[in-house]
């Protein structure tokens, strides 16, 4: 019920449109004038404001028809665009997650084999402190020169006092 009240009011308005335009203004105001020659002008000029009417009328009822015709067009086109702006939309979705998880799965896998890496040093370091061998415990003949005569020095500070 009240869709079909609001389709006649839409239409009522549709056609009342071009009233409220420039060239409906002047066109409604053409239809006020010869009606009132009609009334009360002489045969000729009744005649000459019937075909003035019937012209007015006619640009009238072609510019509601035009009107109405042209945004049918507009709509249809505007529909057009929306759907293949949405199917952009999608496709430049799923490109954007495909290149996310591309890049995702890219990090996880260099965190992972970090990880493997870090896993890898780990167990030696702790073998290598379990058991230590001779080789790694030996000194360079530098690093025991060195300590040497850090001790020397400390005896014989120690000895002076």
């Amino acid at each position: 019920m009240l869709r079909e009240i609001y389709g006649f009011f839409t239409t009522v308005s549709d056609f009342l449109a071009p009233l409220f335009s420039f060239s409906g203004v002047s066109s409604f105001t053409g239809m006020v004038v010869c009606a009132i020659v009609i009334w009360l002008g002489g045969p000729k000029a009744k005649l000459i404001a019937l075909v003035a009417a019937a012209i007015l009328a006619a640009f009238y009822i072609g510019n509601f028809i035009g009107d109405h015709n042209g945004t049918e067009r507009i709509q249809i086109r505007w529909d057009a665009a929306n759907k293949k702006a949405a199917a952009d939309a999608d496709k430049r979705d799923k490109e954007i997650a495909a290149a996310a998880l591309k890049n995702a799965t890219d990090a996880l896998a260099n965190i992972e084999a970090l990880s493997k890496d870090q896993v890898k040093e780990i167990a030696a370091y702790a073998a290598s402190i379990a058991s230590p061998s001779r080789a790694q415990c030996a000194l360079t003949r530098s690093q025991l020169d060195s300590l040497r005569k850090t001790r020397d020095a400390w005896l014989k500070r120690r000895h002076s006092r």
